[in-house]
């Protein structure tokens, strides 16, 4: 709407005070207002009277919001994603009233286009909350075979947003389902962009599972794909490749290999300057760097990643910036930046719902520990963390051990059998939330 034209048909209800100008959330291209809470209770109470009524509103408020995600869906497919990123947080229980209507009231099509479109968002915000809300439309059911083909490939698309949050919340059985049943559509369909999109992040399960061979055919397979395609999907498909395969050569211990890999995904995402994706693949190098003996160039890729994140306000990438952050200082002696680094990683982990690093930062937590020698606590946390990788099926990665390893070994050197013990068995009994308490106060 014109913003001339909502002042303009606001104005009677500002004279008369019913609504208020929302100045902390208005943006550059459009005036916001909120309407008192006593007024808002009255409105849906009357509303309530008429239940056709309320169904009407409430599905005019649904189709309003759905075209307002494609909308902001297309710019974030684009160089406006911080923009539209912002604007979608803006509106963010308005558009979640709309997908819950399209849900309640079986309208599945509806539902798979506004899951679609909020794959991005979900993704720089919160993982937990958009893998509930991917769980329920999927809960719609698949489109039976024969149906029209868009809300096939919507529903394949729906997966393969669900798949990649279900990997954060370390539920790798049904991420592999869902990549699967992606990659299913995509074949039915032809259409070899969804295809290789299931492929690639079918890789990130045998990534997480350890499974390097697995992971390398997967991806090598997804680019032969992408090869084939054109424009973005081209660019983007291939980054992401080359990224994972980076991953892969990463824990061979192949270092130049990994980083020539990194280096070709930044050449991709540099077709479309496309600092956001750029800024995953620098995130990555960080690690790599600090694992090669080069701590002065993770903290460059490191604080470029945690740049961007604040930027776009990209939870995910603050979450492993602070995380490599956090490793680089206690390297080289500043534990108490050490801590606070990976007390943000940790909180901002659990903001997300994404258990992989808030693990990440336990363990980093427990390191600071180490090499303030309060060995006992290094151990507990440890224990609690093996425990909850073992309870989730998900082993320590190579270079996870390669992290930790000797700040770890040092305090077991300094400890009795016994009170390795000792601290073992505590840990083992410790839960998620008790260790994260603990961690606190290292």
């Amino acid at each position: 709407m014109d913003s001339r034209l909502a002042i303009e048909w606001m104005q009677p209800l500002l004279d008369r005070r019913f609504v208020v100008r929302d100045e902390e959330r208005a943006s550059d291209r459009q005036p916001r207002y909120s309407i008192f809470f006593a007024m808002r209770d009255y409105g849906r109470h009357r509303l309530a009277q008429d239940v056709e009524h309320e169904r009407r509103v409430r599905a005019m408020h649904a189709d309003f919001y759905r075209d307002l995600v494609e909308g902001q869906g297309e710019r974030m497919a684009g160089r406006d994603r911080r923009d539209a990123l912002e604007e979608l947080s803006l509106d963010h229980e308005n558009i979640h009233a709309a997908l819950r209507f399209f849900v309640e009231t079986a309208d599945r099509h509806s539902a798979l286009r506004v899951a679609t479109m909020l794959d991005g968002y979900w993704w720089s915000r919160n993982y937990a909350e958009g893998y509930a809300h991917l769980q329920t439309v999927l809960g719609l059911g698949q489109p039976a075979v024969g149906s029209e083909g868009a809300e096939r490939l919507l529903w394949g698309k729906v997966c393969l947003a669900a798949g990649k949050l279900a990997i954060r919340q370390f539920d790798l059985e049904e991420a592999s389902s869902l990549f699967t049943a992606a990659a299913d559509a995509g074949r039915a369909e032809f259409d070899s962009g969804l295809l290789a999109l299931s492929l690639e992040r079918g890789a990130l399960v045998d990534l997480e599972l350890n499974r390097y061979e697995q992971a390398y055919a997967a991806l090598t397979e997804a680019q032969t794909i992408y090869e084939t395609l054109g424009g973005r999907t081209r660019a983007e498909g291939m980054a992401d490749c080359e990224d994972g395969l980076g991953l892969v050569a990463s824990e061979r211990r192949d270092y130049a290999a990994a980083d020539a890999h990194f280096e070709r995904a930044l050449g991709f995402y540099a077709e479309y300057s496309d600092p956001q994706l750029s800024a995953w693949v620098r995130s990555d190098q960080s690690q790599v760097a600090y694992l090669n003996g080069d701590p002065l160039m993770a903290r460059v890729h490191a604080e470029y990643a945690q740049h961007v994140g604040r930027a776009y306000e990209d939870l995910g990438l603050l979450t492993w910036s602070a995380n490599s952050l956090g490793h680089i200082a206690a390297f080289q002696g500043d534990l108490d930046a050490a801590r606070n680094h990976f007390v943000e990683s940790m909180t901002l982990a659990m903001l997300q719902g994404n258990l992989r690093p808030r693990l990440r930062a336990l363990e980093g937590l427990a390191v600071v520990a180490a090499r303030s020698q309060q060995d006992e606590s290094a151990l507990i946390l440890l224990s609690a963390v093996d425990r909850e990788r073992k309870h989730r099926g998900l082993p320590r990665a190579v270079s996870e051990t390669q992290l930790i390893g000797s700040a770890l070994a040092s305090s077991r050197s300094r400890l009795s059998e016994l009170e390795i013990k000792r601290a073992a068995d505590i840990g083992m009994l410790t839960s998620l939330d008790q260790a994260t308490e603990l961690a606190r106060e290292v």
